[in-house]
């Protein structure tokens, strides 16, 4: 079971690259429950509501994984990006503002960190991620509200 802890974040931008991989089916599902916040005066902050995906990935030597990780979002949310170790999984990829599923490239074995990242029309950011360690386990993971 991923562990999960509420984080705080302002407003910040990411870099953009990219990665590919392969896909296969790994490991078992883990979830975690979104948490309630507070609203500012003029737009709620954006919220992410669902992340989850695999918590442990059967490597056997230097492969590549695709992991599917399932998200949703709440409260005006203006974009949604995601990070494989600091980097977007695919150039200049377009997600879903409400809800959808990313693809992460996961090249064996760890340590990686997966994370999305909604930007409200507020200007307010959230992040929600998971850390596999070198076993290609999770190893912790943050969920936040802005």
């Amino acid at each position: 079971m991923v562990v999960v802890a509420f984080v705080l974040f302002g407003a910040a931008g990411f870099a953009l690259a990219g990665c590919s991989g392969s896909e296969s089916r790994v490991g078992t599902a883990t979830s975690t429950k979104g948490a309630t916040q507070a609203q500012s005066a003029d737009l709620p902050s954006p919220r992410i509501a669902k992340f989850k995906g695999p918590d442990f990935v059967k490597c056997r030597g230097r492969e590549t994984h695709t992991l599917l990780f399932r998200y949703a979002t709440k409260n005006y949310v203006q974009s949604v990006e995601a990070q494989v170790d600091g980097r977007p999984p695919t150039a200049h990829a377009i997600y879903d503002l409400r809800r959808g599923t990313i693809r992460f490239p996961y090249v064996c074995p760890g340590p990686h960190t997966f994370k999305i990242t909604a930007t409200g029309k507020d200007k307010g950011f959230v992040s929600a991620g998971v850390t596999f360690d070198s076993r290609n386990r999770a190893d912790s993971a943050t969920y936040g509200v802005a």
